[in-house]
């Protein structure tokens, strides 16, 4: 423990710069003492030196991903903001991200044939209730309903859907004070 304390004080030197894989075998051993702090302080160097994250480094923080197992504080990680997320909190926030991205990417690839489809059938864009709307693109597109949910949000973020779409179809709070 006393060495992987000293390892990661290490990390705070700017000079100091290591291999995805040196990284990863830091994460391994910060996971088996559950110093879940101490994850995300090594994940967050990952990404501050631009190094990006394999597939081992997501899989080894996903061994903490869950609310059953108990954190361990014992390395004293300085520097820490106190409004900042829980270590908990922020591991599941990595691992849901990594898990989004690669549904959102795969599902990105029929944007444009929904796109089609709904420029051809003006009425579906006007469809408020957003699981509605997901099942009658998925339909009539062809494409799973998960997919066309990621799209359904691209389309929002982006503008091209503009009614307020919420997930019981009623309008959101915004529309009470217009």
């Amino acid at each position: 423990m006393e060495l992987l304390k000293q390892e990661l004080e290490s990390l705070y030197n700017p000079s100091i710069k290591l291999t995805i894989d040196e990284y990863n075998e830091l994460l391994e051993r910060c996971v088996y003492f559950r110093e879940m702090g101490a994850v995300v302080f090594v994940y967050d160097s990952i990404l501050k030196n631009n190094i990006k994250p394999t597939q081992d480094t997501f899989e080894t923080i996903e061994k903490l991903h869950s609310k059953t197992i108990p954190e361990s504080s014992k390395i004293h990680i300085r520097g820490c903001n106190p409004n900042a997320l829980k270590p908990r909190r922020r591991i599941h926030k990595i691992i849901k991200g990594h898990n989004y991205t690669d549904s959102y990417t795969k599902a990105m690839v029929h944007l444009e044939s929904v796109k089609t489809y709904l420029n051809a059938h003006p009425e579906v864009k006007s469809i408020s209730n957003r699981h509605k709307l997901a099942k009658t693109i998925s339909d009539n597109c062809n494409i799973s309903v998960r997919d066309v949910r990621y799209i359904v949000t691209k389309l929002k973020r982006t503008r091209y859907l503009t009614n307020d779409i919420t997930n019981n179809g009623t309008n959101n709070i915004a529309s009470y004070f217009k």
